[in-house]
């Protein structure tokens, strides 16, 4: 004979096979949760996430692609700045820690921009509701809303500040290299 609970909310599942187990055993029943019976929720779950996965990398590799360009030409049109302070007497290392700050605040003001249009549009989007189509077995669409999660918000801030500071590396680092004659002869 096969039983089965509801509870109200699916967060709520792992605590209420705790306190069922005991309860369960000592009577010979065995228990078992929804995503143990529906193997293929399981499945489906991690094929989305993998799928997921490999697009986060793609939007990773195409994010620190445009920010080393556009750092890359803004060290470029300023060589011959740069190579006035390093004839005035400046280090290397001052002309690349210039670089390597300014792209610091540059990924921190465009991750703080970022992350603060995503929230508002996801604020604004889940207000209105995405409407879906009925899922596989049912008849019933359904109106689908952003959820807003810190770890992920404060992770899209990490890698928007992460990559263009690592974006920068390079560039500072040739440009610190740069002998001051050839770096002044960039000067229109």
């Amino acid at each position: 004979k096969v039983h089965a609970l509801r509870l109200g909310e699916t967060r709520h599942t792992a605590r209420g096979v705790r306190a069922l187990r005991s309860g369960s055993e000592a009577v010979g029943l065995e228990l078992r949760t929804w995503d143990q019976l529906s193997d293929f929720y399981g499945k489906r779950v991690a094929l989305y996430d993998r799928q997921c996965g490999v697009l986060r990398l793609v939007v990773l590799i195409m994010v620190m692609l445009a920010v080393t360009g556009a750092i890359n030409m803004g060290v470029l049109e300023r060589t011959g700045e740069f190579g006035t302070m390093k004839a005035l007497g400046n280090k290397r290392w001052d002309v690349a820690r210039l670089v390597l700050t300014e792209s610091a605040l540059m990924g921190l003001f465009g991750a703080l921009m970022g992350v603060g249009l995503g929230v508002g549009l996801g604020w604004l989007i889940s207000m209105v509701g995405i409407p879906m189509p009925p899922p596989p077995n049912a008849n019933l669409g359904y109106l689908a809303h952003i959820r807003l999660e810190p770890a992920v918000i404060g992770g899209a801030f990490i890698v928007g500040v992460l990559a263009t500071v690592l974006a920068s590396f390079p560039a500072a680092l040739r440009v610190s290299r740069l002998p001051v004659v050839e770096a002044l002869r960039s000067i229109a």
